[in-house]
């Protein structure tokens, strides 16, 4: 049996699970983000909802493939379903974050918007 071909990110996924590596990568890319600005960031996290709605995604397709097509005991889509379900509370959470965000940074994005004559005369290199 010859190993499986390269991941995505072209390391050598070796026998692990191809969606794990992913998820390992994707925690990776997140640990090195900078965004370089604060309106940025902010523009960013307006992903996070659909970040975790692609993660229930995994554990509905891994219910499904249990349940239909894979040789496992009924209680494993079930508890993979429970995981979904969960995941879909967390993305309702998520709806929250780029908005309490924008909140928290009311100021600051004012500032951006419409800043004051000359302003950058004030800002610190």
């Amino acid at each position: 049996m010859t190993a499986p071909p390269p991941g995505p990110t072209g390391r050598d996924l070796g026998r692990r699970w191809t969606v794990a590596a992913l998820i390992e990568d994707a925690a990776h890319a997140a640990s090195t983000y900078k965004p370089g600005h604060m309106d940025v960031f902010i523009k960013d996290l307006e992903s996070v909802p659909g970040m975790v709605e692609d993660f229930q995604k995994i554990f509905k397709v891994l219910a499904r493939l249990a349940e239909e097509e894979l040789p496992t005991n009924p209680g494993v889509s079930d508890l993979l379903t429970d995981v979904a379900r969960v995941q879909g509370t967390v993305a309702k959470v998520a709806e929250e974050v780029p908005r309490g965000a924008k909140v928290k940074h009311r100021t600051d994005l004012e500032r951006l918007e419409r800043p004051r004559r000359n302003e950058r005369l004030w800002n610190a290199p």
